[in-house]
């Protein structure tokens, strides 16, 4: 659970500081982000691809469903209902992950291409 709050205070702080901060004692990579709102204002966002988001695009989702695998194997058995809840997660997280892929490549156009580039992993580091 360490690793999916600071994943997320990481990126915060690294937007509200305006990509002016260190990662892991290092200058970070990151792309400006620019898109249309709704309202057709031009906006950007800080996509952030150092530190735990240079790992993998969805580093939270990651430790979130390696923290449900960790307890469906310290249960020690292998029935069904064990397994369920990590089933469970497994496509809750792939349907997601699939939703928030699609709706960032509208968003962000070639930048997300670009940061896609850059952190290959979508959800497992250096393997998926």
């Amino acid at each position: 659970m360490y690793i999916t709050v600071d994943s997320d205070w990481q990126r915060t702080q690294f937007r509200l500081a305006n990509g002016n901060m260190k990662i892991w004692g290092e200058d970070p990579f990151f792309i400006t982000a620019k898109y249309r709102r709704n309202n057709g204002e031009i906006a950007s966002n800080l996509l952030l691809g150092s530190g735990w988001w240079g790992l993998c695009r969805h580093p939270n989702y990651f430790c979130e469903w390696l923290t449900f695998a960790c307890w469906t194997i310290l249960q020690g058995t292998n029935a069904f209902f064990t397994c369920f809840p990590l089933l469970f997660l497994t496509c809750h997280l792939y349907l997601r992950l699939k939703h928030d892929e699609l709706r960032c490549l509208a968003k962000y156009g070639p930048y997300w291409l670009q940061y896609r580039n850059r952190v290959k992993c979508l959800l497992i580091p250096s393997l998926f």
